[in-house]
């Protein structure tokens, strides 16, 4: 085992140290700096990287913990690692759903935005951040929305809004025109004080837009509509001919003979009394 060995860099001869034979062994250069690895002296105080004060190396600590330690506190450790402290707000679920829907295959919105190519800024993408900053915060009962619904999501094409403006706004929304003035069905059924879902189904089974925005339209009659007087006429003959002549009435006074008969024994026409001790 030799005893002294020659530097391939410098080519100064050095001797062993009380080192083990395989770390002798492996031993080529006279130092690191030969070697090319020059030794780290790393400083005995750094500076906080949150709140800008000077901090010094503890005692006891190890060189890898001392190398990686940036904050003079936990406290300022955990600020550093802190970015806008809305991790649980309203707002971040908003952005976090917003990305779900237009970059994630598995959603069950997907089909509605990332498949019809609906996409998100760069500045809001990985930055909620910036997202707060350009929106601001969500106002009560209020979500995010796109002003044109074929284009995506960035600071120029989304507000805040309601549930009412955002169904205005969905491809999916039902128009009426009547006497000139186009809205929504839900705008023409809070105007007319109907129920939305009854003005729905008025128009879905064809019954003109002037009768389904009526709100004293009779449910089931299709035809002409009869006056008190005619139903208290079918009534008193519906009871006074056994039952009979129903035809007959419908020929006359141009209706189904089922008008006839709801009318008679009361299913429709509620508002008008039936005859005295009338029944079915």
């Amino acid at each position: 085992m030799p005893e002294f060995k020659t530097c391939p860099t410098c080519q100064r001869r050095f001797p062993r140290t009380k080192t083990g034979v395989k770390a002798w062994m492996r031993r080529h250069y006279c130092s690191r700096a030969c070697q090319g690895k020059e030794k780290i002296i790393l400083p005995k105080e750094k500076t906080c990287v949150v709140c800008a004060g000077v901090f010094k190396r503890p005692e006891g600590s190890g060189t890898a913990q001392w190398r990686k330690r940036l904050c003079c506190s936990p406290a300022c450790a955990r600020a550093a690692i802190t970015t806008h402290h809305l991790t649980g707000s309203k707002e971040y679920r908003i952005w976090t759903n917003m990305k779900t829907r237009c970059l994630n295959p598995n959603s069950d919105d997907y089909h509605r935005y990332g498949a019809r190519g609906i996409t998100i800024c760069e500045r809001w993408l990985k930055d909620f951040a910036a997202f707060f900053a350009d929106m601001g915060t969500c106002p009560a009962k209020m979500s995010l929305d796109r002003r044109d619904n074929n284009d995506g999501y960035y600071p120029g094409n989304c507000q805040w809004s309601t549930a009412t403006a955002q169904a205005i706004n969905r491809d999916r929304s039902m128009w009426l025109t009547y006497r000139g003035k186009t809205q929504t069905v839900s705008q023409w059924a809070d105007e007319c004080g109907i129920s939305r879902s009854v003005l729905g189904s008025r128009i879905n089974r064809g019954v003109p837009v002037q009768r389904a925005l009526d709100p004293t339209y009779l449910e089931g009659h299709y035809g002409p509509q009869l006056t008190d007087s005619q139903v208290m006429l079918i009534r008193r003959q519906y009871y006074a001919n056994g039952h009979r002549g129903v035809r007959q009435m419908a020929r006359e006074m141009g209706v189904s003979h089922g008008t006839i008969r709801r009318a008679a024994i009361g299913k429709s026409y509620v508002n008008v009394p039936m005859p005295g001790g009338g029944t079915e």
